[in-house]
């Protein structure tokens, strides 16, 4: 089995981490690095001392997304430790982390041998969800909040240009709300203005359903106009 491992290193993530590198059969070939329990760092720092204590230095170790999309870091070191593992103050490992980012490197090795690597996802999504805005070329995704209702649009081009920032900080809030019912007619000043490339759906609470795109527009109008007369005729 081929692993790549998403981790915010703390006591808990090694424990598992240890169980993958020494278990015949099983090839960690890469450990990417998300925010976390402790220190951004220092999640890095413990993943490459358990490859060292583990005999395996040399997987490569990427550290990804320092902050999550909207909301502040965890600070759990009253439950981990100030490094992570339960103030165990272990040794600098002799292996550092390796050029590139995680997100990086999600999508080009698995995207290298589709269906033959798995993902053990441990740590908050934040690098997965980045590595799919960027493999399935989404311009942009909606923001919501803990109730689901929308706070804005993240566009790609700003998570690429600021990915230690969080979304919050590189949000757009003026993007088009509409509901459900809202007639397709209606949206077309919206989509065709040039200034609009989606518009999200919600329901009265304001919580998102979906997103609606000007290729989907497209192709309603399409359905409308071409489709449907054909069927009639």
């Amino acid at each position: 089995m081929r692993l790549i491992i998403d981790t915010d290193t703390a006591g808990d993530d090694v424990f598992s981490l240890m169980l993958a590198l020494t278990r015949p059969g099983v090839e960690v070939e890469a450990i990417t690095i998300a925010h976390g329990n402790v220190g951004f760092v220092q999640h890095a720092e413990n993943a490459l001392v358990t490859l060292e204590r583990c005999g395996k230095a040399g997987v490569p170790v990427y550290p990804g997304a320092e902050r999550p999309f909207t909301r502040a870091p965890l600070d759990a070191a009253y439950v981990f430790g100030h490094d992570g593992m339960s103030d165990s103050h272990f040794a600098k490992a002799a292996q550092r982390p390796a050029q590139g980012h995680a997100v990086d490197e999600l999508v080009r090795r698995i995207m290298a041998a589709p269906g033959e690597i798995t993902l053990i996802a441990q740590a908050p999504l934040t690098n997965i969800a980045l590595a799919y805005l960027r493999e399935h070329d989404l311009r942009a995704a909606p923001v919501v909040d803990e109730d689901g209702r929308v706070i804005g649009m993240a566009r790609r081009a700003e998570l690429q240009t600021n990915r230690h920032r969080t979304v919050a900080a590189a949000l757009d809030p003026f993007v088009h709300k509409v509901m459900e019912a809202t007639p397709i007619a209606a949206l077309l000043p919206i989509l065709s203005s040039g200034h609009a490339h989606e518009a999200m759906v919600v329901d009265a609470e304001r919580r998102l359903i979906g997103v609606i795109t000007q290729t989907d527009l497209i192709a309603a109008l399409y359905r409308a106009h071409v489709v449907e007369a054909v069927v009639a005729a």
